[in-house]
């Protein structure tokens, strides 16, 4: 019994840890959603697509605000700028914007790219990305260090995959940070912690029927 007990708390600690997932670079078999080409200097809402809507807290007047569906010029500093692809950005080294989901998610991240100062130093607040459940918890969050980039159109793919769709809303905050082609991923095949624990309880169980038989 004292060993079933030992097998039983690692395999709680194992769940403890399973409970959420690191920050993925890749999201196999997720919708890539377009934030179009409208050139809007906005603070939103803004529909994205059915139960997907982005905005922002960058209040400030006219072309200070935060872009969406913007395809001019939008630079980074020492990442390079892009130009032609359909974005959203914070416009400002402060401010976040945020997508948010109707129906929960289990994966979300986009091509990211972020004002980084030659010496490496982010253009302001530096530059994260987060998800928030339905209850406004924050689940993760993630900086981004890459680079230096330079040229056109660079960047890095960056989000989060979850074992349970419970991702209500993904933040995108500081240095200017811009985002394109949104994935989102409704559900994955990761059993959820509470199958795990059945099957691997189950099985501790068996075993240790087994070993007061022998």
């Amino acid at each position: 019994m004292q060993r079933f007990a030992i097998l039983a708390a690692a395999v709680a600690a194992f769940l403890a840890g399973a409970a959420h997932a690191a920050p993925v670079t890749s999201l196999a078999g997720a919708t890539v959603y377009s934030f179009g080409n409208s050139n809007q200097f906005t603070a939103g809402p803004v529909a994205v697509a059915a139960g997907i809507n982005w905005s922002s807290d960058n209040l400030l007047p006219g072309n200070s605000r935060s872009v969406y569906g913007y395809t001019q010029i939008y630079g980074f500093v020492s990442n390079g700028a892009w130009s032609n692809l359909s974005m959203i950005g914070t416009n400002s080294q402060t401010a976040t914007m945020r997508i948010d989901f109707n129906s929960s998610v289990a994966g979300v991240g986009a091509f990211l790219n972020w004002a980084r100062l030659d010496d490496g130093q982010p253009f302001g607040n530096p530059a994260t990305i987060s998800i928030y459940d339905s209850a406004n918890t924050l689940l993760e969050s993630f900086t981004l260090t890459f680079g230096p980039l330079g040229g056109i159109n660079n960047g890095e793919f960056h989000g989060f995959l979850r074992n349970t769709a419970d991702i209500a809303s993904i933040r995108f905050s500081g240095s200017l940070i811009g985002a394109a082609n949104l994935e989102v991923l409704a559900g994955n095949s990761v059993p959820v912690p509470g199958t795990l624990a059945l099957g691997a309880l189950g099985l501790l169980a068996m075993g240790a029927l087994r070993r007061r038989k022998a």
